[in-house]
């Protein structure tokens, strides 16, 4: 079978050498995500017409920036979003982004001012607000959560060992707040 990409309005023109590499990397190491190496498909009257006639000058609305596509080849089928890089009469040169890179795009069109979080404002201020989140720290449907947090890490070298001392707070154990604690941890060279 031969590589195949499609869109909800059909399937691309692609030549018969035609191939693409596609980068499968950790969310956590890269903020694109996986994607395929930008590629240029053949200029044809289909694969303009299933762009929406990306390379016109001349048209009056703007194409769709980002479109959903699916790449497939036998029993590889992947779907993800197709980013056009370039166009000319020649041809469309694109990449497409698939799983957290499409959550990445995402991301990326919402601010943080519009996203709605739980407002919990009780009438005793701040210590009843305290008393709320300890009370309810091990419930799972609380819409706050009690968690601890690191706040500095010093390190000591000594005799080609380091020693770090991380401040913790919010020191939780067998269901308890713990009062604040420093914690050691050493490494050899």
């Amino acid at each position: 079978m031969a590589l195949r990409i499609s869109n909800a309005s059909g399937t691309f023109d692609l030549s018969k050498d035609f191939s693409t590499e596609i980068e499968d990397s950790s969310p956590i190491y890269n903020e694109r995500g996986s994607q395929s190496i930008a590629a240029t498909i053949p200029g044809t009257k289909n694969n303009f017409r299933l762009n929406g006639h990306i390379q016109r000058t001349d048209i009056d609305s703007a194409p769709v920036a980002d479109e959903r596509v699916t790449v497939a080849d036998g029993v590889y089928h992947r779907i993800g979003k197709m980013n056009i890089v370039n166009t000319s009469e020649e041809g469309i040169t694109f990449n497409v982004g698939f799983g957290e890179s499409e959550l990445y795009s995402i991301w990326n069109a919402v601010s943080l001012q519009s996203i709605k979080l739980p407002v919990y404002q009780p009438e005793g201020g701040v210590p009843e607000l305290i008393s709320y989140i300890f009370e309810n720290r091990l419930n799972d449907d609380s819409p706050f959560c009690l968690f601890p947090v690191a706040l500095t890490c010093n390190r000591k070298t000594e005799n080609n060992t380091d020693t770090d001392y991380i401040e913790i707070i919010n020191n939780i154990q067998n269901g308890y707040l713990w009062k604040p604690r420093t914690q050691s941890l050493i490494t050899n060279f």
